[in-house]
């Protein structure tokens, strides 16, 4: 009799254990579901926001870029650039003669060659082949480098030509940034950043 009853408890429990199960994997789902579609809205809302950031950074940009001090400070700066290529450029022509830079150059080109067959055999490419001749490669382009600049240093017009680079290139810079600081106090860019971030915010949690 015990028996019995045993097992009609068993088959009575048994469809109402799947049953339960069958419903957790369902609200499971639902739940999984859900949170996909909230994570999907969230996604699109970001993007959109991304896509409003990026509006009013270019507004900001074009309309600071059409101003007459920025297309100064960058006409300034290419012109002062094309003279100082025009006057370095007998300069680095004398010192291509000078048996000290061809030197350096080849020792430069040499190091270069080593790595690119180090590259092609990796196999017997050893750390020390690899790091070895791409130090050496460096630090002739290094040697290059300052001899070029000391060459222009040495000659008056071509150093106050390099100055005069370096002047227009600290006003355009200063610009640079007063552009940039323009963007991040727009009111339409901080708008579409809050929505962004906030966006953000609720996808991760969501996760």
């Amino acid at each position: 009799m015990r028996v019995g009853s045993l097992l009609i408890a068993l088959c009575l429990v048994a469809p109402v254990s799947a049953q339960t199960i069958y419903r957790d994997r369902v609200n499971n789902n639902d739940n999984r579901d859900q949170n996909d579609r909230a994570n999907a809205v969230k996604r699109a809302e970001q993007n959109a926001a991304k896509t409003q950031m990026e509006a009013a950074k270019l507004k900001i940009e074009k309309a600071f870029e059409a101003s007459p001090d920025w297309i100064e400070a960058q006409t300034q700066l290419k012109q002062a650039q094309t003279e100082l290529e025009t006057a370095s450029k007998p300069i680095l022509d004398d010192l291509k003669s000078k048996p000290e830079y061809e030197q350096a150059v080849q020792r430069q080109s040499d190091a270069k060659a080593q790595v690119a067959a180090n590259q092609q055999n990796p196999s017997t490419a050893t750390p020390a082949k690899l790091t070895t001749p791409a130090t050496q490669a460096l630090d002739a382009a290094d040697a290059v480098t300052k001899m070029e600049e000391a060459a222009i240093a040495a000659d008056p017009k071509a150093a106050e030509l390099k100055a005069k680079v370096a002047t227009a290139g600290a006003k355009l810079n200063a610009l640079t940034q007063q552009r940039d600081a323009a963007v991040l106090a727009d009111p339409e860019w901080i708008a579409a950043k809050k929505a962004h971030d906030q966006a953000a915010v609720t996808a991760a949690q969501n996760r």
